[in-house]
């Protein structure tokens, strides 16, 4: 094997090893979270999912919970609202107007220090239904954080390695054409 093909193997490599990482590093983040989709209006309940929280003692980090709400397809005059409540009942974080762009989206984050059920509802004012998604969980530790950036840099290297040994190899080619 000549010296270009182990490169490009490497990189090859390189790419495979971000790609498996990748999933695993996004399935370790959104281990925890809980995800719900409906299409809503005035006319259906609410979009709600339930998120339970439960600390233990070795628990000494950031108490902080997020959510995600994305409105697909929404017909004109939809006003799509989310809110996270706690487990008391009372409102601790909340967007409005989500699907004033096609593809409305928003995230938020909230105190989640009380142990309990907490619960993302999300509801729409408009007499047309919008297909909308929503997640709730909590916010990921920094080994998990990292270990989603991990493959991305993996995957470049190996995709810059392959262009880089592509370029190499077309100008061995054009070299050993116009010396012989």
């Amino acid at each position: 094997m000549n010296k270009i093909s182990i490169a490009m193997a490497g990189s090859g490599g390189a790419v495979a090893l971000g790609l498996v990482l990748m999933a695993l590093g996004t399935q370790a983040v959104l281990e925890d979270v809980v995800q719900g989709s409906s299409t809503i209006s005035a006319a259906t309940p609410p979009l709600e999912i339930e998120f339970v929280v439960a600390y233990d003692d070795s628990d000494d980090g950031e108490r902080t919970g997020v959510f995600a709400v994305q409105v697909l397809d929404a017909p004109e005059g939809s006003e799509v609202s989310a809110a996270v409540l706690d487990p008391l009942g009372a409102e601790v974080a909340s967007a409005s107007r989500i699907a004033d762009e096609p593809g409305g989206s928003v995230e938020g984050r909230f105190d989640a220090g009380v142990e309990g059920t907490y619960s993302l509802v999300i509801r729409n004012a408009g007499q047309d239904g919008a297909l909308t998604f929503g997640a709730i969980g909590p916010l990921p530790d920094s080994s998990s954080k990292a270990l989603a950036f991990i493959p991305f840099y993996l995957l470049l290297a190996g995709i810059m390695g392959m262009a880089g040994l592509g370029v190499y190899w077309a100008a061995s080619i054009r070299r050993r054409r116009r010396f012989s």
